[in-house]
């Protein structure tokens, strides 16, 4: 059995409204990153704008083939990826020097729900812990978890435990524990564990883990753009980070929409971080994304625009110090306790 450590955000939850049709956009996707040399593990990259991934590592390559032949993962056809100019030129990378990229069929929730139909569904608990016990003698695990008293979802806002909770203990025990490092993630600092090597991916992960704020804004046409790329990076003194064609991904390239998720640059979304600036933030970013395109003439097929709430503490760390034995920090077989977070496995791709 597995235990999931939510940090207050549902799984599977999605971020925009499939009123239009469009693809359930996720903000996170599973990392699976196995023992081997840091640069190893650093090819497993998901990105938030259109959560692509390549495939390096020898195990993650066997799993993503599993994904494949169930259908819920495929290979990107012959995407053009680049850079913008400020001259409004785009600069694209040859075929040849890109490595293979994939993305889950209809967006990345079909992977995941995959993976918990394969796990089983009765198999998990997600619970919002403090405290893991061991029971020496099957080296299984059970918590203490906190129950929102208050049950509203604005007691979790900045990875914060509810105002008002109380503490029960799970009388079952579990075989795994896997920690989900949400939105600005401050859980993991505080679950201990009685278990000195579980405790250390704790520490690990703590150390290792850093922040960058994001800003995301979803834009839905009704006519396609003159922009012939799925993956730019402009320059970031346009205020835009990364802008991906979301809607040519695996298993939605003949919606009657094209959908386009921009990405703010680093500087701009650290400007509009607090959450009253939000619109502001957003009404920039869209100029930003018409104004460096040239495509302000189809503004008037833009159909809708969703964005996130606010600028995001996104974690993207790299913990990937050794633990003593030689383990990876996000996951310590003898511990049987891992870890998943955003960019765990890589740089981030956004600036």
């Amino acid at each position: 059995r597995i235990v999931g450590y939510c940090g207050g955000r549902s799984l599977g939850g999605r971020c925009f409204s499939e009123e239009w049709d469009l693809e359930a956009h996720r903000m996170q996707g599973p990392v699976k990153v196995a023992s081997g040399e840091p640069a190893e593990a650093s090819t497993v990259r998901f990105d938030t704008g259109c959560q692509w991934f390549t495939a390096q590592d020898p195990t993650f390559v066997e799993e993503l083939r599993g994904w494949c032949a169930q259908g819920v993962a495929a290979p990107l056809r012959s995407p053009r990826v680049g850079r913008w100019t400020l001259e409004g030129r785009f600069e694209a990378i040859p075929q040849g020097d890109l490595p293979q990229l994939f993305a889950g069929v209809g967006g990345m929730a079909r992977i995941a729900d995959a993976l918990l139909e394969a796990v089983g569904r009765d198999s998990m608990t997600f619970a919002v812990a403090r405290h893991f016990a061991s029971n020496p003698l099957t080296g299984r695990y059970s918590c203490r978890i906190e129950i929102d008293a208050a049950c509203s979802h604005l007691s979790f806002i900045g990875g914060n435990l509810p105002q008002k909770s109380e503490s029960m203990v799970l009388e079952e025990e579990f075989d795994y524990v896997v920690l989900a490092q949400g939105l600005a993630a401050k859980q993991p600092r505080m679950v201990e564990f009685e278990s000195a090597p579980a405790q250390q991916v704790v520490e690990f992960l703590r150390d290792n883990v850093r922040y960058q704020t994001l800003m995301l804004l979803t834009m839905v046409f009704r006519r396609p753009l003159p922009l012939h790329f799925e993956i730019c990076r402009p320059d970031p003194s346009t205020g835009i980070g990364l802008v991906v064609r979301a809607s040519s991904k695996p298993g939605l390239e003949h919606r009657v929409f094209e959908t386009w998720t921009v990405c703010a640059s680093a500087a701009l979304a650290r400007e509009f971080a607090l959450p009253k600036a939000k619109n502001d933030g957003l009404r920039a970013l869209e100029g930003a994304f018409f104004r460096t395109f040239g495509v302000a003439a189809f503004k008037k097929h833009l159909v809708t625009s969703h964005g996130t709430p606010f600028g995001l503490l996104w974690p993207h760390g790299q913990p990937v110090r050794r633990l003593p034995e030689g383990r990876k920090a996000v996951f310590s077989p003898e511990a049987r306790v891992g870890a998943c977070a955003d960019y765990c496995g890589g740089p981030p791709c956004v600036e």
